[in-house]
């Protein structure tokens, strides 16, 4: 009988720092094993007899994290299912197809993930230093991600597969002229006009977004291991 669990798997970086991973292994007649990507405080933070992630302080995204691990479940063993039903062997290249068709429809939506980027530094995610993110650098990110949605209902929506040099020269362009409302001072006297300035971004505020940018698409092939074909970190510069 196919079963699938999930378990935490502690993981060694190159930074030599080590970190607490959750798997999920799949067993018919053999084992196969993915990881999905979510990380924990400490090992500990998993429930053995539950399968779950604790309701912690530590994690304060348990109940996000197991309520995907609970959808991702009853997916993957219905499209097993599915192979059974059509004959399909079961080996590696049919089980890691589901995982991947799983990756397409759900986790490979832009917005979602640079939701998830934002809600893992607030709260779990720490510098390589093991000091929590500052304030301004959540806000630059909260601040990054209203101006590309903004591009994004202006270009249309990003794909993780479209990454690349051209998606880069769209973006500087939209920024470099797009004015943004700036609010005078309370002590500037305004005799004409309102109390507003238009202007457009600075470059070293683009610099900044794009910045921001290279460590959310550098979180989606690491963290989230997913692979976006066309991106190069060079040309994002």
């Amino acid at each position: 009988m196919a079963t699938l669990n999930y378990y935490p798997r502690l993981q060694k970086s190159k930074g030599g720092n080590n970190y607490t991973y959750i798997y999920l292994r799949f067993s018919e007649n053999k084992n196969y094993q993915f990881s999905t990507g979510m990380r924990l405080h400490s090992k500990s933070s998993w429930n053995k007899r539950t399968k779950k992630i604790r309701d912690l302080r530590s994690e304060p995204n348990s109940k996000y994290y197991n309520q995907v691990l609970n959808k991702f479940k009853v997916y993957f063993l219905n499209e097993y299912k599915k192979l059974i039903d059509n004959n399909v062997p079961i080996n590696n290249a049919s089980i890691r197809k589901i995982y991947e068709s799983y990756d397409e429809s759900e986790k490979k939506i832009f917005n979602t993930l640079f939701e998830d980027f934002i809600r893992l530094r607030k709260t779990t995610q720490l510098k390589k230093n093991g000091k929590p993110y500052l304030k301004r650098t959540i806000q630059n990110y909260n601040s990054t991600y209203k101006l590309i949605k903004a591009f994004q209902k202006e270009y249309g929506n990003i794909d993780l597969k479209k990454i690349n040099i051209e998606l880069y020269h769209r973006i500087v362009h939209f920024l470099r002229t797009t004015n943004h409302l700036k609010r005078r001072k309370k002590k500037q006297l305004v005799l004409f006009g309102d109390l507003n300035i238009y202007k457009n971004y600075s470059e070293s505020y683009i610099e900044k977004i794009i910045s921001t940018l290279k460590s959310f698409f550098s979180y989606i092939i690491r963290v989230k291991n997913i692979k976006l074909p066309e991106y190069s970190h060079k040309d994002w510069s």
